[in-house]
């Protein structure tokens, strides 16, 4: 008697399990690895837009307490540009993915809810 214990919880498991059990259109091994890729760029993207709002509140905080040095004022003022060269970047690099793997390549496609589902290419039915 072979007993199995699921010790994981959360929308992530949900979407590994739902993978999993084929309930996403995808079944088995191809099903599960396009959920969780589809997680990892979903909470990467999230991830990197909260870090990029913490660096530029960081730059402003820089910015007001540099009370007029010029070299404090200038290594402010690059924070800034960088930490919105960075969220242009992120924003560019999710409008791609979404384009190139969805719309050209059709591997990702828009749930009802909202997220993102990969179906990844098998070379078994």
């Amino acid at each position: 008697m072979i007993l199995t214990t699921n010790i994981c919880f959360g929308p992530m498991c949900n979407a590994i399990n739902n993978a999993a059990s084929g309930s996403s259109g995808n079944s088995g091994f191809a099903g599960l690895m396009g959920s969780v890729i589809a997680k990892f760029v979903n909470y990467a993207i999230i991830i990197a837009g909260i870090l990029l709002l913490f660096y530029l509140l960081w730059a402003g905080l820089d910015w007001i307490a540099s009370k007029g040095e010029k070299e404090r004022l200038i290594k402010a003022q690059l924070k800034i540009t960088h930490a919105v060269i960075g969220l242009l970047i992120v924003v560019i690099t999710y409008t791609l993915f979404g384009f190139l793997a969805g719309n050209i390549l059709g591997v990702v496609k828009k749930a009802a809810d909202g997220s993102w589902v990969i179906s990844i290419p098998s070379l078994f039915p």
